[in-house]
């Protein structure tokens, strides 16, 4: 075959393996979300878009999954389908736009997990010393659920109000927390390293 016609036919190959080279949400209202699915925890699922692999990181409650495919061919049902499909539908819809609405919120609003990201850094400060065992205070902070009054909500009566709102602000804002704190706990390892270094220099 000669090289002209062999050229469109690889790139055809290339583009439709890219294309099928995707994990694929559908949830429970029928929405198709082309995504890689990072992991799945308990409750959740983790993903970024397809079209964003760089990110950010996504979460979805597996409460609204019907299933995953993934880019293998496997597939895993987390969820059937609504038997009244019409009358559910629109309910379902609104519910996965209220969670994401929650999870952006959360993004703009909160910012108080800093007394707990301070003190991970003194406990990583102090990981040498301690031989790693002040890490299990920031291990602690990091699962433990905001407060109410730290979260910096935009709409109180929505939070109480709607669960799916709640669920996914509480997501984030505790996705959020946990990074922060081991950032800080980081910081606090790299300071300590850095003062030894300094000291070393000096005497």
């Amino acid at each position: 075959m000669k090289l002209h016609k062999i050229l469109p036919v690889a790139a055809l190959l290339f583009v439709t393996g890219n294309l099928a080279a995707q994990d694929t949400l559908i949830l429970v209202n029928k929405e198709v979300v082309l995504c890689k699915v990072k992991t799945i925890n308990r409750s959740d699922v983790d993903y970024v878009l397809w079209t964003s692999k760089s990110g950010p990181i996504y979460g979805v409650s597996k409460s609204m999954i019907h299933k995953i495919q993934y880019e293998t061919g496997g597939e895993v049902i987390l969820n059937p389908l609504p038997k009244e499909e019409k009358r559910s539908t629109g309910r379902d819809s609104a519910m996965q736009g209220t969670y994401m609405q929650g999870v952006e919120d959360a993004r703009k609003n909160y910012f108080g997990y800093g007394p707990a990201r301070t003190a991970s850094v003194g406990m990583g400060f102090l990981a040498l010393f301690t031989s790693g065992l002040s890490a299990i205070p920031s291990a602690l902070m990091s699962v433990k659920e905001p407060d109410k009054e730290r979260l910096g909500l935009p709409d109180e009566a929505l939070f109480d109000n709607n669960k799916s709102y709640r669920d996914g602000y509480l997501y984030e804002a505790k996705k959020i927390k946990s990074k922060k704190i081991w950032g800080g706990f980081g910081a606090g390892v790299g300071l300590f390293v850095v003062s030894i270094v300094g000291l070393v220099i000096l005497f």
